[in-house]
Formats: C-alpha cells, sequence, structure tokens
C-alpha cells in the first residue's frame, strides 16, 4: 500500500511550537485548544498573507529548530515501513525544503521514499499543486493528515484517508471513506 504522510500535526508537534513562538513575539497567550481551524489568522488575527509572514518569521527562529515529533510517530512510522511504501506530502513551501528534509532525515531517517511540497501556504509566486493531485497521479492508498480540507479534497478523487483528531477539525462530519484517528497506534492498528 502507498501512504501518504502530512508533516505539521502529524509528524510534528507544530501548533504547539507555533504558539511559543507566537505568544513570546506578539505577547499572546495562545494555547493548541485555541486554535479553530487550519487557518492561523483565524485564531491571531489579521490575514492570510500576516499569517504567512508570521510562519516564515517562525522559521527564522531557533524555535523552528526544537520541533519535536507527534507523540508515537516515530515508531509507528518505522512499523509502517515495513509493509507499506511511505511518502510524505506537505502543505509546506519548497522555501522550507532544506530545513524540512533535515528535520524529517533526524526524526524518521530512510523512512520515506519522496517528499513533496505543494506551495500552499507561500509568500512567493511559486507554482501550487493540491495535495489531492499527488495524491491521484501517485495512486495513494491512503493520505494521513490532520486538515478536514485537504481529507475531503482526497475523498472526493477516492483516496482513503486518516484524520488526525484535533481541536480544529474536532466538530467536521466526516464522509465514510475518512476515519478519525486519535493517535499513531489507532493509525498502525487501522493500517496493519
Amino acid at each position: 500500500m502507498l501512504i501518504a504522510v502530512d508533516i505539521d500535526d502529524v509528524l510534528a508537534d507544530f501548533v504547539n511550537a507555533i504558539a511559543e513562538f507566537h505568544n513570546a513575539a506578539y505577547k499572546t497567550s495562545l494555547r493548541r485548544n485555541q486554535f479553530k481551524t487550519s487557518y492561523y489568522e483565524d485564531t491571531w488575527g489579521g490575514t492570510r498573507d500576516d499569517a504567512v509572514r508570521k510562519v516564515y518569521e517562525f522559521h527564522t527562529t531557533p524555535l523552528s529548530h526544537n520541533i519535536k515529533p507527534v507523540r508515537g510517530a516515530i515508531d509507528a512510522i518505522t512499523e509502517l515501513k515495513k509493509k507499506h511504501k511511505l511518502i510524505v506530502v506537505t502543505s509546506r513551501p519548497n522555501d522550507f525544503e532544506v530545513k524540512t528534509r533535515k528535520w524529517l532525515e533526524e526524526y524518521f531517517s530512510n523512512k520515506f521514499s519522496q517528499v513533496f511540497f505543494t506551495n500552499h501556504f507561500t509568500l512567493k509566486k511559486m507554482p501550487t499543486k493540491k495535495k489531492v493531485d499527488i495524491c491521484k497521479e501517485l495512486n495513494v492508498d491512503v493520505m494521513i493528515d490532520d486538515s478536514f480540507d485537504f481529507m475531503y479534497e482526497c475523498h472526493t478523487q477516492n483516496v482513503r484517508g486518516l484524520l488526525f483528531h484535533t481541536p480544529w477539525n474536532k466538530n467536521r462530519v466526516l464522509p465514510a471513506s475518512i476515519k478519525r484517528v486519535k493517535s499513531w497506534e489507532e493509525v498502525v492498528k487501522t493500517l496493519i
């Protein structure tokens, strides 16, 4: 089976790290459970471009070097790799490719055969690609993500999905082809 895996808040504990950065830089007191959508501007205000700028700013700080893996991700990916082919499909822009690949190498060395950047959140004029299009082109069997919007697009193209349960997707009603999961242990039980 070919499994596509998102990075932020699936492999990497990103929202906790970005909240810590935002609290220090902008004198806020945000916590993970306050993020109600996948779009950070809905939590901390401003425009989409403002939110993307803050993420770029975050990636210039030491905090961005200390993003930890989501609990259970390392063991689960190791287990899944024994039976399945794994790729990464992330919304991150190519601007963060070197840093992202270094992070993946540190925590998930030799686990993913390819890494795809969609450039969904970028400040530059660069080609973007939808996760669903990558999944269809590669005949992905299952996509693992935390974004209901991306998962729903995959659902419309008959790509099965596992949606990580988060504060920003907890109230979404899922179609039958998308299963909500609360841990990496549950992902492994579902796919092995």
